[in-house]
């Protein structure tokens, strides 16, 4: 991890430079879009071009598809890891 610090200290900069002063955000959007960044970049070493980007929505689709407390339970217990189609983030993600 110590390698990458910079490229997540530069990362995070990018993104936080971005907003306003005084401007409100979701702590959990901006992590989750560093953290996906970094991961594209240190992991795959995928930077900005279309497929580091087309990788970054369905990464994020998968992410939000757990992002309430009911869903994100379904993480955890087996038994509930079904595919119930639509209604379930496990059908959405093997869609």
């Amino acid at each position: 991890m110590y390698l990458y610090g910079k490229l997540i200290r530069d990362l995070t900069l990018q993104i936080f430079n971005q907003l306003s002063p005084g401007q409100t955000f979701r702590a959990r959007t901006l992590t989750q879009d560093i953290s996906l960044k970094v991961i594209l970049e240190a992991v795959y070493g995928l930077e900005n071009n279309g497929r580091a980007q087309r990788l970054r929505e369905l990464m994020t689709e998968i992410a939000d598809s757990f992002s309430s407390p009911l869903t994100s339970s379904l993480l955890f217990f087996p038994w509930l890891q079904k595919n119930w189609g639509s209604w379930s983030p496990w059908g959405q993600f093997f869609a």
